[in-house]
């Protein structure tokens, strides 16, 4: 996607260092994790993107999911919390875990949302952020692959009334299947 809509801005989606690291914390919790050529890929994609939407001057928004260690914050699916249960730190407030991956580090005019479930529209000022800013248009880019963070983001924002579009080979997983299932909420860029 070279040319970005007037009234559109990016949401980087939990690009943060245990969703995305090697070795991930997503192993210690049973989840396959980014294999490092996949990392490499998602990463050179997602740098791509930043430089050229803010070469646009569109507004970014880093949107991070971090718990309290006890998870009495974590408002994910039941399932999804006793999966991440409390022994194991994952995206702990204040761990290296939890922090952004250092090639999408945020510049002083990006936004940082913070959530506490599976949307970034969830119990989060994003929705009244971009209608603020007169925002139409979603690009969403980032990770995917856990609590359905992308997925639950694009359903939602949808349902909202803004118009998404999942850049695709800057989400992970890079399988063309999950994209896919993407694809009939969102339209798919590459």
């Amino acid at each position: 996607m070279d040319e970005f809509p007037k009234r559109s801005a990016l949401l980087l989606v939990d690009c943060q260092n245990d969703f995305i690291d090697p070795p991930a914390a997503l192993k210690r919790i049973g989840m396959l994790g980014a294999s490092a050529e996949d990392r490499v890929a998602v990463v050179n994609k997602l740098k791509t993107l930043l430089e050229a939407v803010r070469r646009s001057s569109r507004p970014i928004f880093h949107v991070r999911t971090i718990f309290r260690r006890d998870l009495a914050d974590c408002l994910f699916a039941p399932l999804w919390k006793m999966r991440l249960g409390r022994d194991t730190p994952f995206l702990t407030e204040g761990s290296p875990g939890a922090a952004f991956i250092y090639e999408t580090s945020r510049e002083p005019s990006d936004f940082v949302i913070t959530k506490k479930a599976h949307s970034a529209f969830q119990y989060t000022p994003l929705d009244r952020m971009l209608s603020d800013l007169d925002i139409r248009t979603c690009l969403v880019a980032g990770f995917g692959g856990v609590s359905g963070s992308v997925d639950d983001t694009i359903r939602q924002g949808a349902a909202l009334g803004y118009d998404i579009a999942v850049i695709a080979d800057a989400v992970f997983p890079l399988d063309p299947s999950f994209a896919l299932s993407l694809k009939n909420r969102a339209s798919i860029q590459n």
